[in-house]
């Protein structure tokens, strides 16, 4: 009827001290997967919002940060889940995740506020939000790139998992926990019997390659 819809930002506090947050809005069929990119019309996103699926707010947030982040579709849908993924385990919104200095450096503050003409951006934005596409980083909150001048690698003693999404040369590294992925240190002499490199800056490569990978 008229009552708010639940989006994929709502959350509840247990009684018994935990967080309940949905899986999917609820509000729409899931229709495809990460590897098939889906596109919404403008008056599809502005029916959402009356409709109160997600609001216009989180939308353009959302594509201001996921567009300076990565290069591809999955890459787009990871970023936001990751925020996602933040803003429920924080009871913070998106806006208040997305913009303190330091925390997404792709983040264009230009493009809030806007409807933008990315359809893959959009796309990926909308289908998150509506819970129409699937979630290939769990509750990871953190995410590196690739810095010249440096490996890219993680500590196999810390590090519990490592997803990689992307093509080319512009990849996003997804792990847990915070701390045992590095992207501008050294591999040292004491933890270097630790170290697994993500990416060689010596041979300009990628050790870990394809649009996902999971190590455990």
């Amino acid at each position: 009827e008229e009552a708010e819809g639940i989006t994929m930002t709502s959350v509840l506090f247990c009684k018994h001290g935990g967080l309940i947050y949905p899986v999917t809005s609820g509000q729409e069929i899931i229709v495809s997967n990460e590897t098939v990119p889906i596109f919404y019309t403008e008056a599809e996103i502005y029916s959402d919002i009356k409709k109160g699926l997600y609001t216009w707010e989180d939308f353009t947030y959302l594509v201001a940060t996921v567009s300076g982040e990565a290069d591809i579709y999955e890459g787009y849908v990871a970023v936001a889940y990751e925020v996602l993924n933040r803003c429920r385990l924080r009871g913070k919104s998106v806006k208040e995740i997305v913009t303190p200095d330091k925390q997404y450096t792709g983040f264009d503050e230009s493009l809030v506020g806007i409807m933008p003409d990315d359809m893959m951006v959009r796309g990926a934005v909308v289908a998150v939000l509506r819970g129409e596409v699937e979630n290939p980083i769990g509750d990871i909150e953190y995410h590196y790139g690739r810095v010249n001048g440096y490996d890219l690698w993680y500590d196999k003693e810390t590090c519990k998992i490592v997803i990689v999404i992307g093509e080319g040369s512009l990849r996003n590294v997804f792990f847990e926990p915070y701390g045992s992925v590095h992207n501008m240190v050294n591999i040292s002499t004491e933890n270097k019997e630790n170290a697994v490199v993500i990416y060689s800056n010596d041979d300009q490569e990628w050790k870990l390659d394809g649009a996902i990978k999971r190590e455990e």
